[in-house]
């Protein structure tokens, strides 16, 4: 009859066959009524109906499942139910099909209308014998949704699996949802994991609606975690996931194995965490900064930390790429400087693990292409982690692994100082050598 949803288009095809003096059947009156609802024209729907029953032309189930949608879709539930009621008690002679009940349970639920959604689906089996199919028990369960009632959501999803009928995306996603409403982390978890048994796969909904219940339950390890999965789903989360993270990990402070001069920010590297491990790779670090920047507007931390806290967690990720650039960034900005003593030592003391593996990093790729050249030792003082967390040594130890694991130049222990160790000229010089005369250069 026309493109769908060309409600414009449709009405004129239909004036022209009424100057052509062509009378328009049940199925053009349909396909005009279908296109006024697919462009939300929900009144232009309910004017056609009138009119079709007024030249004569029976309304069939399509007509009113059409007019239906068209009052759903424009958030008229009443007007829809009218027509429901039309068909089932006004002698149309029109039987309700599956279709009919589900569009205006569909109707209710955009409304929040759960209760009249739960009658609709009892009348529909019980008084009219029309079995409620994935759709059906999907919109009343969308409609305990919108109505905060989250127990109703499962008893509707417990009754579905009772009769056999296979709960879809859709189901899943409007049960989670209502459970993140209702406070309910725990339940949403195991709905998201009865999707996994199942094999229904979930989407970006599914995985917002499940992150918002762990972080309205203060779970930002979960939280965390499902950002993850979205990620090697290859479901790219949106603002709201992100946020929902940091609302979760405002809620903790973890600061038992951060560095000392992080203390402070246990909630950043939290917070950046989330964002880190859920950012694909390419670069989406610099959304993750800002993202943290913003909360640091608000108090929380300052911009060394969150770039420090950048650096910490694409090292832990494996990202050294982005991470050496991220430093790179934060120099450029005068920020985490100060390493380098003026006469060629360099003090780790408050860096932390990941930004000191950067800052090594940086060393050996200097001396390698000369661009840090002298004829002194290099000293490394990297404490004996008397202000770390806990009193542990952590660069003392991990700094010698780092440059083993390169094979960085040999390292010679300070006598009586286990604090710091030299990287002596001849030993850079021989490592230099050694590198150029290798083709894979500094892993």
């Amino acid at each position: 009859f026309c493109p769908l949803g060309d409600w414009k288009r449709a009405l004129e095809l239909l004036d022209g066959m009424h100057r052509a003096r062509i009378e328009p059947n049940v199925i053009s009156f349909s396909a005009a009524i279908s296109a006024c609802a697919k462009g939300r024209q929900w009144q232009m729907a309910l004017k056609l109906l009138d009119e079709m029953r007024g030249r004569g032309t029976r309304p069939n189930v399509i007509s009113f499942n059409a007019a239906m949608s068209a009052c759903a879709k424009g958030g008229q539930w009443e007007k829809a139910l009218e027509l429901l009621e039309h068909m089932t008690t006004d002698g149309s002679g029109v039987s309700p099909n599956v279709i009919s009940f589900t569009t205006a349970i569909s109707a209710c639920a955009r409304s929040g209308e759960w209760e009249e959604a739960i009658r609709l689906l009892e009348e529909m089996e019980h008084t009219h014998g029309v079995a409620p199919n994935t759709h059906t028990y999907s919109s009343a369960i969308s409609a305990c949704e919108k109505g905060g009632q989250w127990e109703k959501a499962l008893q509707l999803l417990d009754m579905m699996r009772a009769k056999g009928v296979r709960p879809n995306v859709v189901t899943f996603s409007s049960a989670i949802s209502a459970c993140n409403k209702g406070g309910r982390w725990e339940a949403a978890l195991g709905l998201l994991n009865e999707m996994y048994r199942m094999g229904v796969p979930a989407n970006s909904f599914t995985f917002s609606a499940a992150i918002n219940a762990c972080s309205k339950g203060g779970k930002w390890e979960r939280a965390v975690k499902l950002l993850k999965e979205m990620n090697v789903s290859g479901i790219e989360p949106d603002e709201q996931c992100f946020r929902a993270v940091i609302s979760a990990c405002e809620k903790k402070t973890t600061t038992a194995s951060l560095p000392d001069s992080h203390l402070q920010a246990g909630r950043n590297m939290a917070q950046l965490g989330a964002l880190i491990s859920a950012c694909p790779m390419g670069g989406e670090w610099e959304r993750a900064v800002h993202l943290l920047d913003q909360l640091d507007k608000r108090g929380i931390g300052s911009e060394s930390v969150s770039f420090g806290t950048a650096i910490d967690l694409l090292e832990e990720y494996s990202r050294h790429q982005e991470a050496d650039r991220v430093y790179a960034e934060a120099k450029a900005r005068g920020l985490l400087r100060g390493f380098w003593q003026a006469n060629g030592t360099l003090d780790l003391h408050d860096a932390s693990e990941g930004l000191g593996r950067v800052i090594l990093r940086e060393l050996l790729s200097d001396l390698q292409t000369r661009k840090k050249h002298n004829t002194a030792d290099i000293l490394v003082i990297t404490g004996r982690g008397r202000r770390s967390a806990g009193g542990r040594p952590v660069l003392q130890k991990s700094m010698r692994q780092f440059l083993s694991r390169v094979s960085g130049p040999s390292i010679s222990e300070v006598s009586g100082n286990d604090g710091r160790f030299l990287l002596k000229r001849v030993d850079i010089d021989d490592w230099i050598k050694r590198v150029t005369e290798e083709t894979g250069g500094i892993a």
